[in-house]
């Protein structure tokens, strides 16, 4: 017998399987969602600021300064960049809300499943997770449509952007095998 400190449930099931494959993909959509206003940051950065070319101590100084940032700073100078678009604003607010619940309060309890194997473990641990990703979802559209834009990136059709978010969320939330 193991101390009670240390994780000691291993043990893999379909139903473990296909829950934990739900939040691996959630948390994969937050890391590119995360990943993206990053990126976005730094090209309205480099785009609106006029801060030398690569190589030079400004535009050093200036990767650094925006690798430090955290999300919420990232979310902030992308809406101040373009004028506080309320609606812009509201979905990259709401996706960064949505990417702090998946990074940091989803997964909370989930050493505890293992105890719940044995029990058949209801499927209703991850009703919540649509509600979730969808706000994450939309944000990644916003980001990955204003990357293609400010990159000159041909732009996918409107049917598929439209499409996108339900996608996504599908995606994420399915846990059928």
């Amino acid at each position: 017998m193991n101390p009670d400190i240390f994780f000691d449930a291993l043990e893999r099931t379909e139903w473990t399987d296909r829950h934990f494959a739900a939040i691996g993909r959630a948390l994969a959509l937050a890391s590119r969602f995360d990943k993206g206003c990053s990126a976005l940051a730094r090209l309205l950065g480099l785009r609106c600021g006029g801060v030398g070319s690569p190589g030079t101590a400004e535009f050093q100084n200036l990767a650094d300064t925006l690798r430090k940032r955290q999300l919420h700073q990232h979310v902030a100078s992308i809406a101040k960049v373009l004028g506080s678009d309320a609606a812009v604003l509201s979905t990259l607010n709401e996706a960064r809300k949505a990417r702090n619940a998946v990074a940091h309060e989803l997964a909370l309890g989930f050493e505890q499943w293992g105890s719940l194997l044995h029990q058949h473990p209801p499927d209703h641990l991850l009703d919540a997770l649509p509600a979730i990703v969808r706000p994450l979802a939309e944000g990644d559209r916003l980001v990955s449509l204003l990357l293609s834009v400010l990159t000159h990136e041909q732009l996918p059709s409107e049917a598929f952007l439209e499409q996108y978010p339900d996608a996504l969320v599908e995606w994420v939330c399915d846990i059928s095998v």
